[in-house]
């Protein structure tokens, strides 16, 4: 017998046998974490059977107008006018590009099909109640197909950006490289020439041996892009990241002689690798390109096969330096219920 049960809290739910394709963007301790952001409202809905958790969703609520982050903001992505933070209801995630629906590994289609039909019910019911739209932002296709049942009916979808994500094979090194088509495989050979001719060297570390660094190389790059970071921000946000006690931190760095010239922040959560940031030295720096695919592609590859690790997620935007040295390329979406 298959029940719905909405909580008011993470810590309801026995997450150790849920997963989605987000890791640990969606961990407990990141769920717990955003969950103390007063700004918000927090729901879970959780569909239970024989008493045992199947699958749940987070649904967050804006108590204020404004979005937090403008990169959530749902009207002005499916390009409507009017609406306010007040006016949506996300369903999956509401921060760190990521929505997910949270499912048993062991059980069967069939039966997580049955449960997204119960929490759909009581996710369209506790939107009207809160007179919101439901939507999920950052849905990317291994999680669209539930999301959208969630939704309800034939919910509206654009496309956001493109996710990157790697296989490990083998030794991380000549196993990577036989799989790559021809072209992939020259790009590959050209980077390692040239990383090899001038002596630069990469390694992996610990958070703690790169934080008095990588918040100014992170926000650096971040001003590159448009946007105005200041490093103690950066700082504070990956300070946050670090009290998630369910992920292994790890950083890559790349350089030559004894500059650090690009750095790459992620961790392993289960057997996959999860890249979350990148810092780099500023434009003009010499090799800055090599070192960043070194930091961002092949460094963590190596890493990835030491640790038994089967993939690495590359993270979504820039896409063609991950494509080109063999990344599987998906979209990201975002769906919202039709009016």
């Amino acid at each position: 017998m298959m029940n719905v049960e909405l909580l008011k809290s993470v810590d309801e739910l026995p997450l150790d046998g849920l997963m989605t394709s987000c890791c640990g963007l969606i961990s407990r301790c990141r769920l717990r974490q955003l969950e103390d952001d007063s700004r918000w409202s927090t729901n879970y809905v959780a569909a239970l059977y024989d008493g045992q958790v199947v699958a749940a969703v987070p649904c967050t609520s804006l108590r204020i107008r404004n979005w937090p982050d403008a990169a959530y903001d749902v009207g002005r992505l499916l390009g409507e006018d009017g609406s306010s933070g007040l006016d949506w209801m996300l369903v999956g995630g509401r921060a760190d590009r990521a929505a997910g629906f949270l499912r048993d590994t062991n059980s069967p289609l069939e039966l997580l099909n049955q449960a997204a039909t119960l929490i759909e019910s009581v996710v369209t019911a506790l939107a009207d109640e809160q007179g919101r739209r439901p939507a999920s932002v950052y849905a990317n296709e291994a999680e669209k197909t539930f999301l959208r049942m969630l939704l309800g009916g034939s919910p509206s979808e654009a496309q956001l950006t493109r996710e990157s994500r790697i296989a490990v094979c083998g030794d991380g090194v000549g196993d990577y490289v036989s799989r790559l088509s021809s072209s992939h495989r020259s790009v590959v050979v050209r980077d390692w020439r040239q990383r090899d001719s001038l002596g630069m060297w990469s390694r992996s570390v610990s958070w703690a041996d790169v934080m008095d660094y990588a918040p100014a190389m992170v926000a650096d790059v971040a001003k590159g892009h448009g946007a105005r970071e200041h490093p103690l921000l950066v700082a504070s946000r990956l300070e946050q990241w670090l009290e998630n006690k369910e992920l292994h931190h790890v950083a890559f760095e790349a350089g030559i002689n004894d500059m650090v010239i690009s750095v790459c922040l992620g961790w392993r959560w289960r057997d996959v690798l999860q890249l979350y940031e990148v810092g780099l030295a500023p434009y003009g720096t010499r090799a800055r390109h090599l070192a960043y695919v070194e930091s961002l592609v092949y460094a963590p590859i190596r890493y990835a096969a030491d640790t038994g690790c089967t993939e690495v997620l590359l993270g979504v935007d820039s896409v063609t330096p991950k494509r080109l040295r063999g990344a599987r390329l998906s979209d990201v979406f975002l769906l919202a219920k039709s009016r």
